[in-house]
């Protein structure tokens, strides 16, 4: 039997939190295995073979997750003689000479597209200060887990790592096939994102701009954000209202709403930082038809699926133009 730590006190919602539950479900299954679940905030229930180790304090400053990071974390893992580390938290444990594997989730790095310092200064340190933390831990790692192909093919690319080592572990959702669409008087479009630069909102205001009068009273789009969450909401919300678009501001949806736009609507997925983005595989099983970017991500995710169309993301006018190509 073997002591097996999962590192993890980034994950509190969403994604993160998602992926750490799939591993806390496999670790109750692995009996012949003791494992030590390092958290900050979320709750797991311990097992027989499951210890949950949780620190709320990481969450109160970046302070305290790098003091947690290089000099705490040592101390847990001498404390419980831990035989293997399985971090999921895109880099590895400095200073730790036992097994270690690497759960990567984080594109920013390995996207297609480059961060200028003077425009997104905050994206520009994660790709090339934090980015190159996270590679060169990898270059340690004895194990590097990826969510798709696209993932896999750039850290062996970029990094020089053994192919052997990265290993692809697609996620899961617990979706059946829908086939049923549903009419709508007007052709909809449906973005699911949160309002950050690299969503690319823009590219969708900037061609439903274009549309003609008679063009926009027959379509609609449907942002998933209220528009005063932070500056940029704003700005969208702003830029909507000064020119009458037909957009919709329909905030957070929980998943049965958004299952009743994907029923109805033509995704739209402009975003050029991803690492598999979510939504293009949801809407397949609802037979919708996507528009994405035109970027490796998009494509992987997309698959064989033949009800989509893409587009050069920074380039409003051919996003118009695949609009049209499907109305």
């Amino acid at each position: 039997m073997s002591n097996i730590l999962i590192y993890d006190v980034a994950a509190e919602s969403g994604g993160a939190l998602s992926v750490l539950n799939e591993f806390y479900q496999k670790a109750k299954n692995d009996l012949n295995n003791k494992y030590f679940i390092v958290v900050s905030i979320v709750n797991f229930e311990e097992t027989e073979n499951i210890k949950i180790l949780k620190y709320p304090w990481v969450k109160k400053t970046w302070f305290h997750r790098l003091f947690m990071d290089i000099f705490f974390i040592k101390r847990v893992i001498k404390k419980y003689r831990i035989d293997e580390i399985l971090s999921l938290q895109n880099h590895c444990i400095n200073g730790i000479k036992v097994k270690q594997s690497v759960y990567v989730h984080n594109a920013i790095p390995f996207c297609e597209h480059r961060f200028k310092l003077i425009h997104d200064p905050f994206l520009w340190f994660y790709q090339n200060i934090i980015g190159l933390i996270t590679k060169k831990s990898l270059k340690k790692a004895d194990g590097i887990i990826v969510q798709n192909e696209w993932m896999k093919n750039a850290i062996i690319r970029m990094q020089h790592i053994n192919p052997n080592i990265v290993h692809v572990l697609p996620i899961k959702i617990n979706l059946t096939h829908e086939i049923e669409r549903i009419k709508t008087d007007k052709t909809r479009f449906f973005y699911p994102a949160t309002a950050f630069a690299f969503k690319n909102h823009k590219v969708i205001i900037d061609a439903v701009k274009a549309l003609s009068s008679e063009e926009k009273a027959k379509i609609e789009v449907v942002f998933t954000i209220f528009g005063n969450e932070n500056k940029l909401s704003r700005l969208i919300k702003k830029e909507i209202e000064e020119y009458k678009l037909p957009i919709q501001l329909v905030g957070t949806l929980d998943f049965s709403n958004m299952k009743e736009y994907y029923k109805s609507s033509y995704l739209l997925f402009p975003s050029y930082v991803e690492t598999v983005g979510l939504p293009l595989i949801e809407a397949q099983y609802f037979n919708a038809p996507i528009i994405a970017a035109d970027l490796e991500y998009a494509r992987c995710s997309v698959g064989n699926y033949k009800n989509a169309l893409f587009f050069n993301y920074n380039d409003s006018e051919h996003l118009l133009k695949k609009m049209k190509q499907i109305e």
